[in-house]
């Protein structure tokens, strides 16, 4: 089995190397003054608010407009298809306008003309970047893909290609996806080649690679290949003529990258509209939170402390190994990365393994939930009294062998069942007022420890199941894809691939944790 994995394997680099002597680059201008009119309309917007262009009045303005424009940018789709949400974009515009004379007079001007730049792209029929691949003869066969950046279009560009003769054989793939394939005739990216991974240009999968990006956009193109020296490989870079009278002055970073557009939001104020959604009061329980942008222009917060961890499946192991088993892992929520696919709860809240851990409980769940929750409830009240600090030294007074603020503060959260060592435990007992009972306490946090592990291999077991019959190729294309597990409390999960990761850590109510969120739904609430 090894043998036959390792000359696939072998195979595949073959036909790769083969393909890397052998490719040709070409750069393609497409042209849609209509929609570099409306970005820069939106940039001289911008720029005249100032500091007031981060105000919540504009917050919903700025993200659609943003991301109706990258959209166009990179997915061969008609401005008015419904994918794009066009008349939700134009209706927040007509919105912002119609308040602007009160609220923002000075600006009037700028926004009407903003929406006007918006009226005359929505009410184009053309589609540009399509029609660019048709003018350029690309084959139509099953030889040729189209690589489609975000996961959600994937499907509906296929259909799209299917509506055009010139177009009707074409694959569509995400770039995770063709890059745990083979090589290609021809491979069409859509858009400025630093919205890519590297891997499309460095390792290219095609003998003959498109590029299609307006032709006011800015980016830079270098046809250098890994494995090959320069001079040694085959390939031919071309470019067909640029209208550079179409192109205004502008930065590198006319329309922004998807990912960066949840960063320009002002998330702290995002985090407390996640509260307002569920009237939750400014004294709810708060976690340090990392969050995560997924596919699909879904977001996440999950809890930082270093006991926190999430289900992540692994698309890319091979089938061929016998070994499921380890296609799925918990790994420590600080410790994701970028393309990786998480598992997470979208129906009946974030947390999947506590029913199931519930159910093994049985009639013990109330009891010892209940005496878990005393003694954090205590020891959270008393670090908001005293401070992290002078608690932790109290800690260590009373026989703590670990405590210092870090420690301290992962104790504190819910995500963690207990301290590793029943020094650490006793010593918050006693600090808390219980130390008789640190034993009957620390019992109590082992079978809720032990009930947690008994349903984290339960699910394991059932997701193995559904695996068994289902086509990771949904996952792999889109980056989102749903699991209903039948006889279990966990509800539905979804596994979504991670498209951003922040950098910074945000305060998060801790209902809000690990529960999947629509961006626009939040920004819905200004």
């Amino acid at each position: 089995m090894n043998n036959t994995l390792s000359s696939n394997q072998f195979l595949r680099t073959s036909q790769i190397y083969d393909c890397l002597r052998r490719v040709s680059t070409a750069r393609i201008w497409a042209h849609f003054p209509e929609l570099n009119k409306l970005n820069m309309c939106f940039r001289n917007l911008k720029s005249a608010l100032g500091d007031n262009a981060d105000d919540e009045y504009w917050a919903m303005f700025n993200w659609r407009i943003r991301r109706f424009q990258f959209m166009l940018s990179c997915v061969p789709l008609a401005p008015k298809h419904p994918s794009f949400d066009g008349l939700a974009t134009r209706e927040t515009l007509l919105n912002r306008l119609s308040g602007c004379a009160q609220s923002y007079p000075v600006h009037t001007d700028q926004v009407t003309d903003l929406v006007n730049a918006f009226e005359s792209v929505f009410e184009t029929d053309a589609n540009h970047l399509l029609q660019a691949v048709i003018d350029q003869n690309v084959e139509n066969s099953s030889a040729t893909v189209v690589v489609i950046r975000d996961g959600q279009f994937v499907d509906v560009v296929q259909q799209e290609l299917l509506r055009q003769e010139a177009t009707n054989r074409m694959q569509v793939m995400s770039p995770k996806q063709i890059s745990t394939g083979g090589c290609y005739q021809s491979i069409v990216i859509c858009g400025a080649r630093r919205w890519y991974p590297e891997y499309l240009f460095t390792v290219p999968r095609g003998e003959r690679v498109y590029l299609i990006c307006y032709n006011w956009l800015s980016d830079r193109w270098s046809a250098q290949h890994a494995f090959l020296k320069a001079e040694t490989c085959a390939y031919r870079s071309t470019a067909t003529a640029r209208n550079d009278s179409d192109k205004e002055s502008v930065s590198s970073d006319e329309v922004d990258e998807a990912d960066e557009i949840i960063t320009e939001i002002d998330v702290s104020r995002l985090v407390g509209r996640l509260g307002s959604l569920r009237e939750e009061s400014s004294e709810a329980e708060q976690v340090d939170a990392i969050l995560l942008l997924l596919e699909g222009d879904t977001a996440v917060f999950m809890e930082a402390s270093e006991d926190s961890k999430t289900m992540t499946i692994n698309v890319d192991f091979p089938e061929t190994a016998g070994g499921d088993r380890t296609r799925f892992r918990r790994i420590r929520n600080v410790d994701v990365q970028v393309g990786d696919c998480v598992i997470l709860r979208t129906k009946g809240g974030g947390d999947y393994l506590r029913p199931v851990a519930d159910r093994f409980l049985g009639q013990q769940a109330e009891r010892v939930r209940s005496s878990q929750y005393e003694w954090k409830y205590r020891l959270n009240a008393l670090v908001k009294t005293e401070g992290a600090l002078p608690t932790s030294i109290a800690l260590l007074d009373n026989g703590s062998f670990r405590a210092d603020e870090n420690n301290l503060r992962t104790w504190m959260s819910d995500a963690n069942i207990r301290p590793q060592d029943f020094r650490d435990f006793e010593a918050i007992m006693k600090l808390i007022g219980m130390g008789d009972r640190a034993v009957e306490y620390w019992s109590n946090a082992e079978l809720i420890r032990s009930a947690h592990m008994k349903a984290g291999m339960h699910i394991r077991r059932l997701l193995l199941r559904v695996m068994a019959t289902a086509d990771l190729n949904t996952l792999e294309r889109t980056g989102r894809m749903e699991f209903e597990l039948r006889g279990s409390d966990a509800g539905s999960l979804t596994a979504f691939r991670v498209r951003s990761i922040s950098t910074r850590l945000f305060k998060v109510p801790l209902s809000r944790i690990a529960e999947p969120f629509e961006v626009s739904n939040v920004l819905e609430t200004s």
